[in-house]
């Protein structure tokens, strides 16, 4: 591990934040382009070593010499650093596909071609970085396992983490989803703002509670838009939960053995009543699936990867 760093980055990133911070380094966080502080900034969860500051304190920090390197999330911020002189890492989170549905254009990424070759590109798999046409490194998620729980008080109830379900249907695959869980329990935990009692949810504890509470985690985001490293299902599945998943993510479930995975609605549904009437089923395969994801997604390994970065750029 490298000498204490000080580094700045940029928010809002909860999760990836929360596990940066795990490497013991001091992170300054500017929250958003605009100033505005994200809600989990406020939530009381940022580690110790976090601190949020103004883009302005930030800057003088980089002018004072105070920052060791910088930790970027998008090209925005990469241009931001590349006039602060600071050297950087930059994590491309989304595929190409994604990124350029939002505006990301074939013109915006060569004239920023000068900018990455000037930073060190990290992507969180290899779905990721081949979908872009610059090379980088591969940090696959690092995933705490959580302490077995009780599988009594986990109600035959699905939950689903997505944000804008009826804003972006074609993003959050709206039509399976409604066709796998109407007429099922279910939890719904993103932001939503047109869904009546969904709110989104920034406590670390809360969400911890809630895959406690629930029986199985739904996954059905379709391809090419997300990662099928998804962080949410990740944690779903190092909590014991057993996984219900279009075969986009089957790189991480297992069928039949961490959950089940299929395309078709009606098969997803059917593996929605077998866990909720077989507990015991539900609790294998959540045993199973708990046990992948501390093989292949230690924390130990996220936090080595980014070490190296770190020594690297200084």
């Amino acid at each position: 591990m490298p000498n204490r760093l000080h580094i700045l980055t940029f928010g809002p990133r909860p999760l990836y934040l929360s596990r940066l911070a795990r490497s013991g380094h001091r992170f300054d966080v500017v929250p958003a382009m605009n100033g505005a502080v994200h809600p989990w900034m406020e939530a009381g969860d940022l580690p110790a070593n976090v601190a949020v500051v103004e883009p302005s304190a930030a800057r003088r920090a980089a002018e004072q010499g105070r920052y060791d390197l910088a930790v970027c999330h998008s090209l925005d911020d990469l241009q931001r650093v590349s006039a602060l002189g600071l050297p950087s890492a930059t994590v491309f989170h989304a595929p190409r596909d994604l990124e350029a549905a939002f505006g990301l254009t074939e013109a915006a990424l060569a004239e920023a071609a000068p900018l990455l070759e000037s930073t060190r590109v990290v992507f969180p798999s290899a779905f990721v970085r081949d979908s872009w046409p610059m090379p980088g490194v591969v940090i696959e998620p690092g995933v705490d396992v959580e302490a077995a729980c009780d599988r009594e008080d986990r109600e035959p109830r699905l939950m689903v983490v997505a944000s804008l379900v009826r804003e972006l249907p074609w993003l959050t695959g709206r039509r399976t989803l409604d066709e796998v869980t109407t007429g099922f329990p279910s939890s719904l935990y993103g932001f939503n703002p047109s869904i009546a009692g969904c709110r989104p949810s920034f406590r670390a504890s809360e969400m911890r509670d809630a895959r406690r509470r629930h029986r199985a985690f739904l996954a059905v985001a379709p391809a090419p838009w997300h990662d099928p490293l998804d962080v949410q299902l990740l944690e779903a599945m190092a909590a014991g939960m057993p996984t219900i998943a279009t075969r986009h993510y089957a790189p991480v479930v297992a069928d039949g053995v961490t959950g089940f995975a299929d395309d078709d609605p009606g098969a997803l549904r059917r593996a929605v009543l077998e866990l909720f009437d077989d507990p015991g089923l539900a609790g294998r395969m959540g045993d199973a699936g708990r046990e992948a994801v501390a093989r292949r997604f230690p924390m130990a390994r996220f936090l080595e990867g980014w070490n190296g970065v770190w020594s690297a750029l200084n």
